[in-house]
């Protein structure tokens, strides 16, 4: 399969094309100030990576679908969706710490692995994989100061795991995947009328 391959579930995002477990191309700008630049910044970064492809030469899009903050995810899944409608190709959504598991077997790491992300306030989503990249406890939100491995999803493992899940022909839904509860909530209560 030939894909390209998303992921701005932190502030260094990334971007790969990978074609049958090979990484031609990739890029990525750390470290982001502000959740406003994963919009900036997106498409040059695509655009840098698709230097010598058109989109329909792609057999998919894999995008990263968190945990992660909120705004950068959204910006990921709008912008793969809409290239991938416009491309008429499919989009295959993957957990970022999924991504994290992989990046580190090919890493070399064996037995079980911790995979983390930061979420801000002082949490990190984190989820426990076994040898088989399995995940055996989690995604869960722990406090930042339980994490001793940190590392970033890169775009390339997000395409890596999107191959071998559909070579089996698993799906993951292609929604983010948020821990915490929303700040804003819709009230319940009503407000009494008063008749005069």
């Amino acid at each position: 399969m030939f894909l390209l391959g998303i992921d701005t579930s932190t502030p260094v995002m990334s971007v790969a094309l990978v074609q049958n477990g090979v990484v031609l191309r990739e890029s990525a700008r750390g470290e982001l100030n502000g959740p406003q630049l994963h919009g900036e910044l997106l498409m040059p970064l695509i655009r840098e990576v698709l230097a010598e492809v058109t989109m329909t030469d792609l057999d998919g899009i894999a995008v990263g679908i968190g945990p992660g903050p909120y705004t950068g995810l959204r910006v990921g899944l709008v912008t793969a969706q809409t290239l991938a409608q416009v491309a008429g190709i499919p989009v295959f959504g993957v957990s970022s710490l999924d991504a994290l598991a992989h990046g580190a077997r090919r890493a070399g790491h064996v037995g079980r692995f911790v995979a983390s992300i930061d979420v801000k306030r002082k949490e990190y989503a984190a989820a426990t994989y076994d040898e088989h990249d399995h995940p055996v406890f989690g995604p869960k939100l722990v406090p930042a100061a339980a994490v001793q491995h940190r590392a970033t999803p890169q775009a390339a493992d997000v395409a890596f795991v999107a191959i071998v899940r559909a070579l089996r022909g698993e799906t993951q839904p292609l929604t983010p995947l948020y821990l915490r509860h929303p700040d804003a909530t819709v009230s319940v209560t009503r407000k009494s009328t008063v008749q005069r």
